[in-house]
Order: C-alpha cells, then sequence, then structure tokens
C-alpha cells in the first residue's frame, strides 16, 4: 500500500475520513477536503500544547537541525512554485503541529511500524487535537529512510500527492518531526 521512488524509498499511502474530507485510496498522503464549510478563523497552533508534549522539547540537535532545514526547504518551494502548485504564502512553524509530528515520528520507529494510522488506530486529526491544535483542514506526509532534508524535500516533491500537500495555499501551518530517518510533516490552518 505504498509508493516507492526511484531511490527505493517507500512514500506510504493511507488517508483518513473526517468531517471535511474523503478517503483517496490514490493519493498518496493524508490530507482533508477543502476549506468549504471548514471553520477558517480556527487558532494558528499558539496554544500552549499539553505535557505530553514536554517529553520532544528537548530532541536531538541533528534532528532539530533537519527540521528547520526542512521547514526552510518548504517555504523555497512555496515561494518559487512547483510542477504541483504556487507559488504560495509561506508556513509559519507550529509548536504543536511539531509536536505532533515528532510524537508520530518517535512513535512509528519505537513501535516499528510505518503508517498515518498508529496501531490504537489514532490518525493525524488524532494526534494534531491531543496536542491542543485546534483544526480546520489538515494534512501529513510520512517518509522513511532519508538521511537528509534535501534528500527527503526531494522525494516529497517527487510524489503528486505529498506535494499537493506541501504546496496547498490552504494550509497556514507546518510543524516537522524527525527522528531516526522517519520524517512527518503535519500541516493545517
Amino acid at each position: 500500500m505504498g509508493k516507492m521512488t526511484k531511490r527505493g524509498l517507500c512514500l506510504v499511502l493511507v488517508c483518513v475520513v473526517s468531517a471535511c474530507g474523503d478517503f483517496d485510496t490514490e493519493s498518496g498522503a493524508a490530507r482533508t477536503g477543502g476549506l468549504e464549510g471548514a471553520d477558517t478563523s480556527r487558532t494558528s497552533g499558539d496554544v500552549t500544547p499539553p505535557s505530553l508534549c514536554d517529553e520532544v522539547q528537548d530532541w536531538q540537535p541533528e534532528a532539530a537541525a533537519f527540521e528547520d532545514e526542512m521547514l526552510r526547504l518548504i517555504n523555497e518551494h512555496r515561494t518559487n512554485g512547483s510542477s504541483c502548485g504556487g507559488p504560495t504564502h509561506p508556513l509559519q512553524a507550529a509548536p504543536a503541529l511539531k509536536c505532533a509530528a515528532r510524537l508520530h515520528s518517535r512513535d512509528m520507529n519505537e513501535r516499528d511500524f510505518y503508517q498515518h494510522i498508529n496501531p490504537d488506530g489514532d490518525g493525524p486529526r488524532e494526534r494534531m487535537e491531543a496536542v491542543g491544535y485546534d483544526l480546520g483542514p489538515w494534512g501529513e506526509n510520512i517518509f522513511k529512510e532519508p538521511t537528509s532534508a534535501q534528500e527527503a524535500m526531494d522525494g516529497f516533491m517527487e510524489s503528486p500527492s505529498h506535494c499537493s500537500n506541501i504546496m496547498s495555499p490552504e494550509f497556514s501551518a507546518v510543524g516537522i518531526g524527525v527522528h531516526g530517518t522517519t520524517w512527518t510533516q503535519s500541516f493545517s490552518n
């Protein structure tokens, strides 16, 4: 249930049914539907994350540097445009989304799974809400095995559905979590 890139890295396909989205088995990235009918007055992630985020505040310096570089690369693509969209506004880092992304990347490594839905049945929406993020439309990209932000970004941009999440003008905030060679990007507005 995945798509192999030219380098043999797998971009997993799992989409989540939500109040404002569909389950598209061909997309390759988890994502809800458009803004139509969504509450766009929601917070932008400037909420204080709950205590479960305390455990991922002190993060490996190399992983945190990869996350910062990934945000720079995302905004470079959004500013310049790509084959799947744009140009569009840059994304702002949201601490709560970063927490959700870090927790998911770490969980995938520790429990040895690689999906948007964890073994407990929680998906991106549940993770983002659990850390205090008031969601509107959301998306999530995951990638396992890249050893640099550039390699991960190249893989995401080569996949139309992952690229679509990165370039979506619906999103204004992102959280990036890197644990080992597992990368999670959590998007919302």
